[in-house]
């Protein structure tokens, strides 16, 4: 039974371990991390301290359904273009 239960755990306990990271950097990396990505970020801030002195409260995620937008700029061009994820970083400014 112990080695049924050590074994569920150490992988439960692994996936933690990446997932913390992302909320380590600083608000400047995790925002240019997300952009880099491809995403629209939008920013939540609690406090107006600068940047520098933020912390990542938390990052929220979504990527639109497969839908894609006409761009009718003239009778003979239509072009489509996917929609962008978008991204929503919450920081914590008040020092």
């Amino acid at each position: 039974m112990k080695k049924t239960f050590a074994a569920v755990l150490l992988p439960l306990g692994a996936l933690m371990v990446f997932a913390a990271p992302a909320q380590a950097d600083t608000p400047a990396a995790t925002i240019s991390n997300l952009q880099s990505q491809g995403y629209t970020v939008t920013i939540n801030r609690i406090g107006n301290g600068a940047m520098s002195e933020c912390t990542v409260v938390g990052v929220r995620t979504t990527k639109p359904a497969n839908q894609f937008s006409l761009i009718n700029d003239d009778d003979t061009n239509v072009f489509t273009t996917a929609q962008r994820p978008k991204a929503t970083v919450s920081l914590n400014c008040a020092g």
